[in-house]
């Protein structure tokens, strides 16, 4: 493998992604170009050609920064819709703002941020570092699991994150200690900051995993990611975990993640976010036939009351607002029963 020299200056100075928080960038030797073939959580150094529609990177303590062209910046590689990992490191595009970077199947109504991958970096025995070599390691002995909460949706922009932020807080209030996770999507920092701005303990996303997206990630690589930020997070002593899925439940790694018998087994609690009433009645309905408890109705369909009202009447189920989510009545209820 040809490895060429990398300076420590030339790590600094590149803008770091929320992606690659967690890598250990002394242990950066070199870049490599030679016969590579890119793999999901491959870290890489890469150039910015042109600005498009992420203008802002998400650096690793939370900033937005802004892109301009010729931006070296660290990224890794990960699986997206509508993008792939390519097989070569030839041009490509930053797919998510928390530093994801993946070659575009098809062009969209608005042009990425193209990059230049200058190489892959290694360490001193020429191994490329990926994400996985920084994954959390599942606890020993594993920890017993706390209540555990699960808020899904109907789709994309169904206010899941505000449904899971609204409900930490309220749980907080009503005297627990919280931990969150967001299993499924693609690492990015503005979700778990949301969390851990309104009070959770600790937060972790797939990232902590060793992923920088779970899209195309087999069934049981999502199982164990899921079991594996619980089991973290049980470690903390926290008494509930909220977890957020991404998209929702049409999309294929989030659907089936929640239709498999082990996610059941491990979920005490199920909050749908919808748009509207129909999605809410449809969605429920698809859950219940996978034997998880669903609780509640939330999300943007809240906004209008008489909406609300025929998602109630449509799910049996209590339509929670995002008032009533941060209120300790309402979210003590949805744990107390549940505590171990």
């Amino acid at each position: 493998m040809c490895i060429a020299k990398l300076s420590v200056d030339r790590v600094e100075l590149a803008k770091g992604s929320y992606s690659t928080r967690l890598v250990q960038l002394g242990e950066a030797a070199g870049l490599t170009r030679h016969e590579v073939h890119p793999q999901p959580g491959d870290v890489l150094l890469a150039r910015v050609t042109e600005v498009g529609e992420h203008r802002y990177l998400e650096r690793p303590d939370g900033r937005l920064a802004n892109l301009f062209d010729d931006d070296e910046v660290l990224l890794c590689y990960g699986e997206h819709e509508q993008a792939q990992v390519p097989d070569d490191l030839g041009p490509c595009q930053l797919v998510a703002a928390g530093g994801v970077a993946a070659r575009t199947e098809r062009e969209g109504t608005k042009a990425r941020t193209s990059l230049v991958p200058l190489g892959l970096l290694v360490d001193e025995e020429g191994q490329v570092l990926n994400l996985r070599r920084w994954a959390m390691r599942m606890p020993v002995p594993y920890p017993s699991r706390p209540v555990t909460l699960v808020i899904t949706g109907t789709g994309a922009g169904t206010g899941k994150t505000s449904a899971a932020a609204a409900l930490i807080r309220g749980l907080n209030k009503a005297g627990f200690q919280v931990g969150a996770a967001k299993v499924t999507g693609t690492g990015m920092g503005v979700e778990t900051w949301v969390m851990r701005d309104a009070g959770a303990k600790t937060v972790l996303d797939m990232t902590d995993a060793g992923l920088a997206s779970t899209y195309r990630a087999s069934l049981p690589t999502l199982v164990r990611t899921f079991e594996l930020l619980v089991a973290q997070l049980a470690a903390t002593g926290v008494g509930v975990v909220v977890v957020e899925l991404a998209e929702g439940i049409p999309q294929a790694e989030t659907g089936a993640l929640l239709a498999t018998p082990d996610f059941a087994h491990c979920v005490d609690g199920v909050l749908v976010a919808a748009h509207d009433a129909v999605g809410a009645g449809s969605g429920v309905a698809r859950l219940r036939t996978w034997d998880l408890p669903v609780i509640g109705v939330t999300g943007r369909l809240t906004r209008s009351t008489a909406t609300a009202g025929q998602a109630a009447q449509l799910t049996d189920l209590p339509v929670l607002t995002l008032a009533d989510l941060r209120g300790p009545e309402t979210a003590g209820s949805l744990a107390k029963p549940l505590a171990r």
